[in-house]
């Protein structure tokens, strides 16, 4: 029983080492794009724009309204990026505001506004960008105090990380000061 028990620690250890070693491995830079927009569809339905800051920050808005009445979320958020294996295989967290409006068939009137947390995956491949997340929000309303949504984000890439990393070239080339340069 000992000796069993050892073995399954020993290969618990060495799996968490290769993933561990794999997320290491992987290259700086966690996306694989600058600008990207599309469909978000999941507990709500609605758009969501993301853009890169810097080599793993993102701004993120997402506008979505519910299925079953005239709810409306608008949401920014700052997300983190991590690659795992791959550069176009990311994990991301982060956080933000929101603001909150409840319609009744007619008008839209302000419900609120709070605090939104988001995590999840998102994998590029070519122009198209796949995200699945989960976004807790803490809403200063009486109606909705809590909510939480998921969703699956569809979104094409309008502008690709080369154009970032051609910026970032140009940067490097400008601080760089040639002897007779003044």
């Amino acid at each position: 029983m000992v000796a069993s028990l050892r073995d399954k620690t020993f290969g618990m250890r060495k799996i968490f080492f290769v993933i561990l070693f794999a997320g290491f491995a992987a290259q700086a830079a966690a996306q694989a794009y600058f600008t990207a927009a599309g469909l978000r569809l999941g507990t709500e339905w609605g758009l969501s724009v993301q853009h890169r800051f810097t080599k793993s920050w993102t701004g993120e808005a997402i506008l979505q309204s519910a299925f079953l009445n005239d709810d409306v979320l608008f949401t920014l958020l700052a997300e983190r990026h991590f690659p795992l294996i791959v550069r176009n295989f990311n994990i991301y967290g982060g956080g933000g505001v929101h603001w909150a409006w409840s319609g009744d068939g007619r008008d839209l009137h302000r419900s609120g506004g709070g605090l939104s947390l988001i995590g999840g995956l998102e994998l590029s491949l070519g122009r198209l960008n796949l995200s699945y997340d989960l976004k807790p929000a803490l809403t200063f309303s009486r109606h909705h105090p809590l909510l939480l949504h998921t969703g699956l984000s569809l979104r094409y890439i309008l502008v690709k990380g080369s154009v970032f990393r051609k910026q970032q070239r140009k940067k490097k080339r400008a601080k760089r000061k040639w002897p007779w340069e003044t």
